[in-house]
């Protein structure tokens, strides 16, 4: 399992020391996937639920990506407030933090596939667990994870490769209150092969460094809007790796991304729901202004969320 001081403190680069992986930090026609014996798709939204069996603890059809916390404009980065995005969760390996990951259900988690080494290890899934329903790293409610399944064509070494993870935990994921507000609930999904967002910058949120040359990460849920830039100039900034269409490319800002953000959303609200689009994956080393952030574009993954999550 990766270690923080092999992994954050030194990332694996690719040549010229160029890049690395980023460790952690709507009424629209979005299909609601359901599970009944096999897949169907009905309403607005797309938000994988299990109902062969036991009906979702922390969704009902519809209800993914709503937050009962208003959302200011971002500007240059701040503090998540408590409940604004009850969708995050913190990762723990062997109870530290390692990466963010997003609630799709009550039994499943999406991830970056990077944030996970087995180092041959015999159940890697039994030394990782999440938090959810708190904004404080250290805190929240545990749930320990049965599965991790990563896309079967991820390679640790190759930057162009899916890096797309899902975990499935031990328990189903309760909801959770603080007076009026959900603290826990799962987000929207989009559309298959969407190649673009519907608006022109997306919402990333993490527990990765606040600065370049930080090597601490912060125990507090930072927000941080970001401007997505097309692939051909994404591509350009990067000459040791290839920058594919199953991957979407965001400017880097004076808070963007950093060690310590890994796997956690970038998403964007279309009529007050949030939707993701990204996961965090892969940047410039040092977080260098000038070179974008690269994110897993989750629409190209959807028919492998949910063939993996039946």
């Amino acid at each position: 399992m990766a270690s923080r001081e092999q992994n954050i403190k030194t990332p694996i680069n690719i040549t010229e020391s160029i890049i690395s992986h980023t460790y952690i930090t709507p009424q629209g026609n979005y299909s609601n996937i359901t599970e009944v014996n096999n897949i169907t798709h009905q309403g607005n939204y797309s938000n994988i639920t299990e109902v062969n069996g036991n009906y979702s603890n922390i969704t009902e059809v519809n209800d993914c990506g709503v937050s009962d916390v208003f959302s200011a404009r971002i500007v240059n980065g701040e503090k998540a407030n408590v409940g604004e995005y009850p969708w995050i969760v913190s990762i723990h390996i062997n109870d530290r933090f390692e990466c963010g990951g997003t609630i799709l259900n009550e039994r499943w988690i999406i991830s970056a596939a990077h944030c996970f080494m087995d180092y041959g290890l015999e159940n890697p899934a039994s030394y990782v667990s999440v938090k959810v329903g708190s904004t404080d790293v250290t805190e929240g409610t545990k749930y320990d994870i049965s599965k991790i399944i990563k896309h079967n064509s991820y390679d640790f070494g190759n930057y162009s490769s899916p890096d797309i993870a899902l975990l499935k935990t031990k328990t189903d994921i309760l909801k959770q209150k603080q007076g009026d507000i959900n603290l826990v609930n799962s987000i929207c999904l989009p559309k298959r092969k969407e190649e673009e967002p519907q608006s022109n910058s997306l919402v990333v949120i993490g527990w990765g460094n606040q600065k370049r040359t930080d090597d601490n990460d912060t125990e507090i849920l930072m927000k941080v809007s970001v401007p997505v830039i097309n692939d051909a100039l994404c591509d350009s900034k990067y000459l040791s790796a290839k920058v594919l269409n199953s991957q979407i490319c965001a400017k880097s800002v004076i808070k963007a991304a950093c060690h310590g953000d890994s796997g956690g959303p970038a998403f964007e609200f279309v009529n007050g729901r949030a939707v993701l689009i990204g996961i965090v994956s892969w940047g410039n080393e040092s977080c260098a202004f000038g070179y974008p952030q690269v994110y897993t574009q989750v629409s190209y993954f959807l028919d492998w969320i949910e063939e993996n999550m039946k």
